[in-house]
């Protein structure tokens, strides 16, 4: 839904962007606190989605949550690398993938634009860890991206 609204307040020419405003305003009523924290179907999707729609609109509970994926993000991640940790291997986004779309850099974009609009220092140090994490998993992979 987010990745729709995104279009449709693009197509604002159209006249779309109540319509973009609405599913965004769904698509936080639902579980989106679950997912993982992945770019293409996650948390770091949603975070950066929610950010545009603030700094376009000015709606501090956007702001909030895309706040809130960042935080959950971060607590993602950390539980990939505990996970890492007991296997004795590199564990990086969905199923071991790196990259964007699945793996930690994802996460370190929504880190880096978090920074630039707070200021703050921690969400950079974030942004410099997930890229570690997904660099470390591109040193072996297999022919699916799978860290081997």
């Amino acid at each position: 839904m987010h990745g729709i609204a995104y279009v449709l307040d693009l197509l604002d020419l159209l006249g779309r962007r109540d319509a973009a405003h609405r599913l965004v305003e769904l698509a936080l009523g639902g579980r989106w606190q679950r997912r993982g924290p992945d770019l293409t179907e996650g948390l770091a999707g949603i975070g950066l989605n929610l950010l545009h729609f603030s700094a376009r609109t000015g709606d501090d509970a956007w702001y909030g949550a895309a706040l809130e994926a960042g935080r959950l993000a971060v607590e993602a991640l950390a539980q990939q690398d505990a996970a890492r940790a007991r296997k004795g291997a590199w564990i990086s986004g969905a199923e071991g993938r790196a990259g964007l779309m699945r793996g930690a850099s994802g996460p370190a974009l929504l880190f880096l634009h978090l920074y630039e609009r707070t200021g703050d220092e921690d969400w950079l140090a974030r942004a410099r860890a997930a890229l570690r994490m997904d660099l470390a998993c591109c040193t072996v992979a297999d022919a699916t991206g799978r860290c081997a």
